[in-house]
Formats: structure tokens, C-alpha cells, sequence
């Protein structure tokens, strides 16, 4: 129902090409055994796909938000943690410095992770509702402890933005900074055990422990004390690209039913002759198209930069995910 212009028509053939040559072929065998596709990342980083909304000039290829999602979308019918994985390197780690980064951050951090020389990862969640991590302010810089849980990537991560307090006495969302650290050996940095995740198995997820980390001042991204409008920037179109391999996900059991429906015999006849199953399939394709043109048109919405698109992105998210 979303109409997708020529250039992404063009970028959707080549992710599906690419899709059904190197990714569909291993995908539940890197599932069921918990293999990393190191190889496949470093490949979508070669066509781009690391930087997808990062001008061509840190190392990008320069896509609108549309044709970013089109590319989440495509892969995750087929393996949803690589989607998954390539939703948190652009919008979690490349999105925001490329809006809140000074030059020396863009050449030093954001350049290698768009080009896929690195990886980088967003530590922003913890165990507990309030932000324990706090940054405390010396002579050269900060110095950080506490714990991040949860981290997509932190095992495979070089660079990592953190989400840590900077004001103990602040209210609400105040006195909140965000850090670019190297957690690639750093003494003060471990990284945790992986988590037995119940899907996208591939995906290696963890904690990251922070102890007396020093981080100099210029690695502050964005004011002191406005870490939440860099979190925010970052979900705004993070939870279009949620929606996106929800879409992924929905699509290709949609495919597998109607497989399904046609190779499974009633009486000698296909399930998918049916009346009843036709009409149960129609209902799921509706459906299907609803929350697609649901994902697609709020990506557009973002490439228009919309007002409130926090809101509309919030609400793609939670319905298209339902």
C-alpha cells in the first residue's frame, strides 16, 4: 500500500538479492546454534549498511529513512538479529554523533563504525527503572561507573555511547550526560556473560560493567547534562526500525502459512481451497498491509521531519510490534 519510489524499489532488489544469496541459506542453523554472523555484518558493511542515513562523507552511503527501513525490513524476514544488529550500529551509535558530534568524534568514531571497520553500541538501558551510572567530573574529564544491561553488541562492540548521570542533585530528566567510550580493552570496562536470548539466538547480548572509567571531556557528545535529547533523537527513528523488523517478522510467517496452507491436505484436498482458510489468510494479509503502510509512512514522516514524530514513531512501534 506504500508506494516505494524508484531508487528504493532499486535498494530493495539488491538487499533481496543479497538476502536470498547469503543470509536466507544459513539463517536457522545460526539460530538454533548460537553462531555469530561476523562475516555477514562485514558484508552489509561493505554495501553501506552501517551508515545508512550517514552522508557518503563519514563513510555513509546517505539513504533516506524510508529506504533505511526498506533494507531492516527486507532482512528480517529472513534472520531478524542481524536486523536487528544493523537497527542498533545506525540509529544507536551512527545516528546520534552524526547529530551531536564534533568533528573529532565524526572522524574518529563515527567514521570507521558507518564504514564497517568497527562496531559500535548504544549502553543505555539498566536493571533498575532509575539511572545508576554517574559520571563524575575531574581535571581532565569524567570518570564513570555502574553497569549497563542488556547490550546488543557489547561483546563484539570497539565503541560504545553511555547514558550516565551527571548531576546527582537533578530532577527528572535533568543532569543527564551521554559518553563515547572505548570499551575494546579498557582495564576499567568488562563486559558480562552472554544472555540466553528465547529468539534471534545469533544475537549476543550483555551487560557492561564500568569501573572508574576515564573518559576525557571531548568525549562528551552533545552539552553536559542533555543526554536525553541525544537518547531521544536516537529512538525517534530507532522505533520506526523496531516496527520495521516487526514487519519482517510478519511477513514471513505470513509466507509460511499460506506455504503451508497449500502443501497441508484436507480429504485429499489443499487446506489453502478452503473457504475458511482463505478468509483467515485475507484477514492476516489485511492486517499485514496495515501496519506495513503503518512502518513505511512513519519513516516518511521522519524524512519530512514531521513535528511530534516521537509520538508517531512511539506509536508504530507499539502497534506494528502487537
Amino acid at each position: 500500500m506504500y508506494v516505494l519510489s524508484d531508487k528504493e524499489l532499486f535498494v530493495q532488489e539488491q538487499v533481496r538479492e543479497f538476502v536470498a544469496e547469503r543470509i536466507e541459506p544459513n539463517a536457522n542453523m545460526r539460530n538454533n546454534n548460537c553462531v555469530y554472523p561476523d562475516d555477514l555484518i562485514k558484508d552489509l558493511a561493505a554495501l553501506g549498511y552501517l551508515g545508512m542515513v550517514i552522508p557518503e562523507g563519514y563513510g555513509g552511503c546517505g539513504f533516506s529513512a524510508v529506504t533505511a527501513i526498506t533494507v531492516i525490513y527486507e532482512i528480517a524476514k529472513s534472520d531478524t538479529a542481524i536486523a536487528h544488529m544493523i537497527e542498533h550500529i545506525n540509529f544507536g551509535f551512527c545516528y546520534p554523533i552524526f547529530l551531536f558530534g564534533s568533528e573529532w568524534a565524526k572522524e574518529k568514531y563515527l567514521r570507521p563504525v558507518a564504514s564497517g571497520k568497527d562496531i559500535g553500541v548504544l549502553a543505555f538501558h539498566e536493571s533498575e527503572k532509575e539511572v545508576s551510572t554517574f559520571a563524575e567530573r575531574t581535571k581532565e574529564g569524567f570518570v564513570l561507573s555502574g553497569t549497563k544491561s542488556m547490550i546488543t553488541d557489547a561483546p563484539n562492540g570497539k565503541y560504545a555511547i553511555v547514558y550516565a548521570k551527571t548531576d546527582k542533585l537533578a530532577h527528572g530528566y535533568e543532569g543527564y550526560s551521554t559518553f563515547i567510550l572505548d570499551i575494546q580493552d579498557n582495564p576499567g570496562v568488562l563486559i558480562g556473560e552472554l544472555e540466553q536470548t528465547c529468539g534471534m539466538r545469533s544475537l549476543q547480548v550483555a551487560d557492561v560493567h564500568l569501573d572508574n572509567v576515564s573518559v576525557n571531556s571531548k568525549n562528551l557528545l552533545h552539552k553536559s547534562g542533555k543526554g536525553i535529547e541525544v537518547i531521544s533523537k536516537s529512538m525517534e527513528v530507532m522505533r520506526i526500525a523496531n516496527a520495521a523488523v516487526a514487519c519482517g517478522i510478519a511477513e514471513r510467517a505470513y509466507e509460511e502459512a499460506v506455504e503451508y496452507a497449500k502443501s497441508r491436505l484436507i480429504n485429499g484436498k489443499p487446506m489453502f481451497e478452503m473457504q475458511v482458510t482463505q478468509h483467515e489468510l485475507a484477514e492476516l494479509r489485511a492486517n499485514l498491509e496495515v501496519i506495513k503502510l503503518t512502518t513505511f509512512y512513519t519513516a516518511d514522516l521522519f524524512d519530512k521531519r514531521k513535528k511530534e514524530i516521537m509520538l508517531y514513531s512511539s506509536i508504530a512501534k507499539l502497534q506494528v510490534a502487537e
